[in-house]
């Protein structure tokens, strides 16, 4: 009887030890605390797998479609192209006169950033 008493007593005061632990003295303990994490159904509505409505790609829009391959942003892999401007008699004989109102000046022959004319030691 008296070790049941005991054994009793023992277990009183670890579940009284316990209890005291388990308090939460923060704002948290309220009834008002709304947690900050969401559940998990809240968390992410739809999967990647099974999205609601099916994604709309234009590809009758030629307006809409973008080229997205690197490649072409990519400067540096790009093939060296020179552009060669056509120049007429005119613009030739008048060489050293300054353009006329409404028109572009042209420094000289378009060529790619890695062309190097007289393989660098021109200017």
């Amino acid at each position: 009887m008296k070790t049941e008493s005991a054994e009793q007593g023992l277990q009183d005061m670890e579940s009284e030890s316990l209890r005291s632990i388990r308090v939460i003295a923060s704002p948290a303990a309220s009834s008002e605390f709304l947690p900050a994490l969401p559940d998990a159904s809240e968390y992410r509505k739809h999967a990647p797998a099974t999205q609601p409505k099916r994604v709309f790609v234009p590809h009758a829009e030629p307006e809409h479609v973008f080229d997205i391959k690197y490649y072409t942003r990519d400067r540096r892999r790009t093939p060296p192209t020179t552009t060669e401007l056509e120049v007429s008699l005119a613009e030739i004989t008048i060489e050293g006169v300054p353009p006329t109102a409404g028109k572009w000046y042209e420094a000289g022959k378009l060529c790619h950033f890695t062309d190097n004319p007289g393989d660098g030691y021109q200017k």
